[in-house]
């Protein structure tokens, strides 16, 4: 799978995929319109349907098994954060950070002692099989530190 971070405006995710069982390097980090970034985590073509839809303004249609197969968050130009719930609505996360897949809970707790969202992916790669390669990381154009 992988891990997405998001902390004060930086939105931070690995860059290792897995292709029938080899380890591959990918992007998980993309343009969404309006000045926006969208992170994945799950089936990479559901997601990448979901964020091109999302950059449209449209929504898809997926069913219950597919839904489950795939995480998508949204980083606004401001710095605020959008999580895909069902293909069709993108929810306001209201936390302080947060973050997904599948080293989500060591991310979660380095970023709640005090760590960057790059940091964390860092740190959940030291202790998540599925997480790995490089860090790459996007900044919200109008965050205000």
């Amino acid at each position: 799978m992988t891990t997405v971070a998001w902390r004060d405006g930086v939105l931070a995710a690995d860059s290792t995929g897995d292709s029938d069982g080899v380890r591959v390097k990918i992007t998980k980090i993309f343009p969404a319109g309006k000045g926006r970034y969208a992170a994945m985590a799950g089936d990479y073509a559901l997601g990448i349907r979901y964020i091109r839809a999302f950059a449209k303004g449209e929504t898809i249609d997926l069913s219950a098994e597919e839904q489950k197969d795939f995480h998508v968050v949204i980083m606004n130009p401001d710095g605020s954060l959008l999580e895909c719930e069902d293909g069709k609505i993108a929810l306001p996360i209201e936390d302080r950070f947060y973050a997904i897949g599948s080293g989500r809970k060591c991310a979660l707790a380095a970023m709640a002692c005090g760590k960057s969202a790059i940091q964390a992916v860092r740190i959940a790669a030291q202790f998540d099989v599925n997480t790995g390669g490089a860090v790459i990381h996007r900044r919200a154009p109008k965050w205000k530190r």
